[in-house]
């Protein structure tokens, strides 16, 4: 294996490994030995986590070491160890194209990357759902392109905001750049927006909302598995920003409406309530309505906020907050199917 390559083009970036089969007459042949995923840093960046959304094993470990075997006219990368399910890169703030070698997988559920600043404070996030193979249809390692941090950086998930709570809480919703505005809207337990929000095309249920799948305490609406609070791969907060972000439960939701002060107000043109913690800080939710078929209900009049918590007394449906101009309430409204509410989530602290 040659080390210390330079590469004078993104095609050249390729772990390459050499063998013959022959050690009398000695032909070497150069095989790709590693998929290579390459990204354009920027000066802010001083450090790059990349991982798989399943946590696919992609290194041999903490060592990064990689055992390549040659068989038969192939070569296979295998992990040297098991356990390497991320890799770090020290970018140190320098503009330039980075590569990474890893072994030949699927990402089933996509890839997240997380970039930090020369404090390791995490400032931006490029998460990706869409199934990424690092193996063409030929079996050969590929080289996968996976953009610029200063792009990823203009749709970086929001700061946590210390309301004085148990949790921390995001200055926006899942889907959205600002305060203000709406985002995106989630069915309970879906990961990603769509255009009809029913039980028709609700995906933990087989059309209708007494045949659910999951999430299930009460035999006469389907499969019962007890399952109460969403699990990390269907929560959208989690999914869409990776890391620490989760929704928040039933419980934070209540201690929110119970130890904050509730302003319905207009910011930059756009109802909501503003939200003041004990220690005086803020955060703005928009009254970004509620989504029901194919339709968008009460915009600017109501907000409707899920929480991960199943109502297991219910379990067609799911905690929630709603407000509109006059009150603050829980649990009205809350229909799994419906793309009830932008999720604003949370936060650990």
């Amino acid at each position: 294996m040659k080390d210390n390559q330079t590469y004078t083009s993104f095609s050249q970036a390729h772990l390459c490994a050499a063998f013959s089969d022959d050690l009398e007459n000695p032909e070497l042949k150069f095989h790709n030995a590693a998929a290579i995923l390459k990204f354009t840093s920027t000066s802010t960046i001083h450090k790059v986590v990349f991982y798989g959304n399943k946590s696919e094993t992609i290194t041999g470990g903490n060592d990064g070491l990689l055992k390549i075997s040659y068989a038969d006219g192939a070569v296979t990368t295998t992990a040297a160890s098991t356990g390497g399910t991320s890799i770090t890169v020290q970018t140190d703030g320098a503009e330039s194209d980075f590569y990474m070698a890893v072994i030949p997988v699927v990402f089933s559920r996509g890839i997240t990357v997380d970039c930090y600043d020369s404090d390791l404070k995490l400032i931006a996030t490029k998460t990706t759902m869409n199934e990424i193979s690092t193996v063409s249809s030929a079996g050969t390692p590929r080289v996968i392109n996976l953009g610029s941090v200063q792009d990823w950086m203009a749709n970086s998930q929001p700061e946590a905001v210390d309301l004085g709570l148990s949790v921390k809480w995001a200055t926006c919703n899942v889907g959205a750049t600002k305060p203000e505005e709406y985002g995106e809207y989630f069915a309970w337990g879906e990961t990603e927006p769509k255009g009809d929000y029913s039980w028709s095309t609700y995906k933990w249920c087989n059309g209708s909302s007494s045949s659910l799948t999951k999430y299930n305490t009460d035999s006469s609406c389907g499969t019962v598995d007890n399952k109460t609070v969403l699990a990390s791969e269907d929560d959208a907060a989690h999914v869409n920003w990776g890391g620490d972000w989760r929704m928040p439960t039933d419980a934070e939701w209540t201690e929110l409406r119970t130890n904050c002060t509730w302003t319905w107000t207009t910011q930059n043109g756009v109802n909501g309530r503003l939200v003041t913690g004990p220690n005086g800080n803020s955060i703005f939710l928009p009254a970004a309505g509620v989504r029901i078929g194919t339709y968008l209900s009460d915009a600017g009049s109501c907000g409707l906020y899920w929480s991960s918590s199943l109502n297991a007394g219910s379990p067609n449906g799911a905690w929630n907050v709603s407000f509109d101009s006059d009150n603050v309430l829980r649990g009205n409204y809350g229909y799994r199917d419906l793309g009830q509410s932008v999720r604003h989530q949370t936060f650990q602290s």
